[in-house]
């Protein structure tokens, strides 16, 4: 199942990227290798992801994976 937010690239570090959506709220994606190459700090996109969840040791762990970015 895929979900959509909007957003404003905060940083962008290897694969991960933050996006700033609604005022102070911070999301944090992890991206397809090369795909942030043509991307920056300051704009606003599109972020079509995934959710992934995953349990080790009786803790879990859940991370978004970006499937589609747009701007």
């Amino acid at each position: 199942m895929s979900h959509q937010l909007k957003g404003v690239i905060k940083e962008i570090k290897e694969n991960y990227f933050t996006i700033v959506e609604g005022g102070d709220n911070e999301i944090k994606f992890k991206a397809v290798k090369d795909s942030l190459k043509n991307y920056t700090a300051g704009l606003s996109v599109d972020v079509q992801f995934n959710v992934k969840g995953s349990q080790y040791q009786d803790k879990y762990f859940v991370s978004l994976e970006a499937t589609k970015i747009t701007y």
